[in-house]
Formats: C-alpha cells, sequence, structure tokens
C-alpha cells in the first residue's frame, strides 16, 4: 500500500516583502486598498515558479475579519499547475456590498503541492500567505496611542513599545530611533517596519538594539518615531520619548 508524508509549511507575509522561498515567487505579498460601496476593483497575484520541477497551486482564501469573502472577493483560477520557470496571473475581483463600511480583511493563502507519479516518500507543502485589506473609502478612523515605550539595558539594549490600534481600519507601523546625549543627537537608526495591529487591538514588541558599540557608556534619551497608515504611504506620525542609560 502506497503512501506519502506531508510537511505542511505556513507562512504569512505581514510587511509586504517578495518572497521567494526555494520554488515559489508571489506578488504582491500585501493588497491594501480603500474603495466606496458598490464599488468593483479588479487585479491580480502573479506566482511564479523558481523550482526545478512542476508544482500545483491551489488558491485558498479565508476571511480574516468584516464580511465573509463570499460576499466580496472572488479569485480565479483556482487550481493550475507551473512548469519549471513559468509564471502565471491570478485574477481578484472585489464587489463591495451596499452597506460596506470600516473594513474587509482576507488571508489569500497559495498551497503548492509537488507533481509527482508516486505517492511513496515525503513531500513538503509549502503554503503562503497574503494579507488582503479593503478599507471604506472616506470612512476610515485612524487612530494610534503609544501606551508604553522604553529601552531596556540587561545584556543587550532592547526596545519595548506597545501600541493600541483606537480606529476601524488595520494600522500598519514602520520606526525609527533617535538617541539624545545631554540634549545633543548622537546616533539616529534607518526606518525599519515594526508590527502590524487590526482594528480595536493593541500589541507590544520587544526587539534587541545592537548599539552598544555605538553608544558609550552614560546617560540618553531616546525618541521613537512611528510612521503609520492603512494604505501606501504611511504619513501619519507619532513619536514617544524616554530615558534609559548604558551600562558598562
Amino acid at each position: 500500500m502506497r503512501s506519502i508524508c506531508k510537511i505542511i509549511l505556513i507562512i504569512l507575509l505581514n510587511f509586504g516583502f517578495l518572497l521567494n522561498l526555494k520554488a515559489l515567487t508571489i506578488k504582491p505579498t500585501i493588497v491594501e486598498i480603500t474603495a466606496s460601496p458598490k464599488e468593483t476593483i479588479s487585479g491580480v497575484y502573479s506566482i511564479k515558479n523558481d523550482s526545478g520541477n512542476p508544482v500545483t497551486i491551489s488558491v485558498e482564501p479565508e476571511t480574516f475579519y468584516g464580511a465573509g469573502i463570499n460576499k466580496w472577493l472572488k479569485l480565479e483560477p483556482g487550481l493550475f499547475t507551473l512548469q519549471p520557470g513559468e509564471e502565471k496571473k491570478v485574477k481578484y475581483n472585489v464587489n463591495l456590498p451596499e452597506d460596506f463600511k470600516d473594513e474587509y480583511s482576507a488571508k489569500i493563502f497559495f498551497t503548492q503541492n509537488p507533481v509527482t507519479d508516486t505517492a511513496v516518500g515525503a513531500a513538503i507543502v509549502t503554503r503562503l500567505g497574503s494579507s488582503f485589506y479593503v478599507s471604506a473609502l472616506g470612512k476610515e478612523i485612524i487612530s494610534t496611542e503609544i501606551k508604553y515605550f522604553s529601552i531596556h539595558n540587561s545584556q543587550d539594549l532592547k526596545l519595548s513599545v506597545t501600541m493600541i490600534n483606537d480606529g476601524n481600519v488595520h494600522l500598519r507601523f514602520f520606526y525609527d530611533l533617535v538617541f539624545f546625549k545631554d540634549g545633543v543627537q548622537v546616533h539616529k537608526t534607518d526606518k525599519k517596519p515594526l508590527t502590524v495591529i487590526i482594528p480595536g487591538r493593541d500589541r507590544s514588541v520587544d526587539l534587541p538594539l545592537p548599539l552598544k558599540k555605538i553608544l558609550l557608556p552614560g546617560k540618553y534619551q531616546a525618541v521613537i518615531n512611528l510612521y503609520y497608515g492603512n494604505i501606501k504611504p504611511y504619513e501619519n506620525k507619532l513619536s514617544g520619548m524616554t530615558d534609559f542609560e548604558v551600562k558598562e
């Protein structure tokens, strides 16, 4: 009796970077749209097989929050095979109901199965996810606050920040840090992605900061700048400040 062991790997992309995991490239990894009730919007995903073997792709959308996807989102084709190096477009159609408000969100999963003539052995089944958001044009409430911000000095410096999304749409956050000593700026980090928070939720993030070779022992002030929004460009900005000490 023939049998097959499937190992399932699920990856969800939160910050919109191109994914290339040995065999599959998917773009975009994030869809963020603002639209009006009864509006229809179309677009495409591009899926490319970068491996040396044919693969079968099944498209599996799932409701994240808001109305069920069967009320507003269709994707086609839902199943197809890609030969090595082949690329295919998957079309999405958004048809919003008359009572659309706030935001709808879905996760679009692309499950990759190897094409094989035998069912004996092991196969890695890769499930890659894209985040899909549609917010109501002109009805977005974009509001956030910093509930907690600190720089901890243990073995290494560590950033801790907690934010709350007080609005009705998801918020995507980027951040940078500016460091001052005796009122003089001594260092600024590059802007980097931080997190995504869905409406009505809060989130705490802890990150290591490899800065001890840059900041000499002493007392400092740190300013965190948060750049956020629900669609690009993320032009909203919120800042917070904390004191901390770098020890030898």
